[in-house]
């Protein structure tokens, strides 16, 4: 909560300098405007100023001045289209400040530039700072996963689950397809973990199953998926699942009828046909 006004306050300077400075902006176009041979009279009523009255002073909170301006900076450049620039100067002022929302903002600029480098770097900052909030591990877990440090993403998968939060472990074998046995091995017992930590976790046990049809060991995927069938209800990616698991064994017949009873099972479904 205190993170979130900072970082409204934090937005309101930045958008009352904006201001400011579109103002400048504006009045500095003027200026440049051609004199008119006709002059028009203009009628202005003129307030009188106190030369001894203190000038009035910007509240800045938490923020110093240059933090401000390095954040004006980065929403201007951002404006006009240099969104590059704009998620250097945040991420620098994410570790400068370490307030949450600025470090929010600089997670944005950082998925939009795609610098992968940032996003973890982000991430973990943001899982220091608000150690109790499982999207930071979401976040870190894909990452991880798209730099091919599987273990790691694995450590922050399960860290969503335990902080209340949701992730389908199933898109891990969609990229471990081409992963050398032994650090196959390695994920499968990670695995077999979890399933004991958290055992109404269902991807996590199709996960571990489609990690051991991949090593080949398509017999002890198939004890695990009979396991798990006795605790879900039949859904058409375990029919899927249980199919090519029989396809790995060299058991046509069998896998062909896992299918069929499957399409009756799930008529309406297409990805059985």
């Amino acid at each position: 909560m205190h993170s979130f006004l900072r970082f409204e306050n934090f937005t309101r300077l930045i958008l009352r300098l904006l201001v400011v400075v579109s103002i400048g902006a504006a009045l500095g176009a003027c200026a440049t405007v051609p004199e008119t041979t006709e002059v028009l009279p203009v009628e202005a009523e003129v307030t009188s100023v106190d030369p001894q009255q203190e000038p009035e002073e910007i509240e800045y909170g938490s923020f110093t001045e240059e933090q401000l301006y390095q954040a004006i900076i980065g929403e201007l450049g951002a404006k006009r289209g240099d969104v590059e620039d704009a998620g250097e100067n945040y991420f620098d002022l994410a570790f400068d400040t370490r307030d949450l929302g600025v470090v929010k903002r600089a997670v944005q600029f950082a998925s939009i530039n795609n610098d992968l480098n940032a996003l973890l770097q982000l991430g973990l900052l943001w899982a220091e700072i608000s150690p109790r909030d499982p999207q930071p591990h979401l976040m870190l877990s894909f990452q991880f996963l798209e730099n091919g440090a599987f273990g790691q993403a694995l450590s922050h998968m399960a860290r969503v689950i335990d902080l209340g939060g949701s992730i389908d472990f199933s898109t891990l074998a969609a990229r471990t397809g081409r992963l050398n046995p032994a650090a196959r091995v390695g994920l499968i017992g990670n695995l077999r973990q979890l399933v004991r930590e958290f055992p109404a976790q269902e991807s996590i046990h199709i996960a571990l199953i489609q990690l051991l049809g991949q090593n080949r060991e398509a017999e002890a995927g198939l004890d695990e998926l009979d396991l798990l069938k006795n605790r879900i209800e039949l859904t058409p990616a375990i029919v899927l699942l249980e199919a090519q698991l029989q396809q790995n064994l060299d058991r046509p017949d069998t896998a062909l009828r896992v299918l069929r009873n499957g399409v009756r099972r799930f008529e309406n479904d297409k990805s059985l046909r």
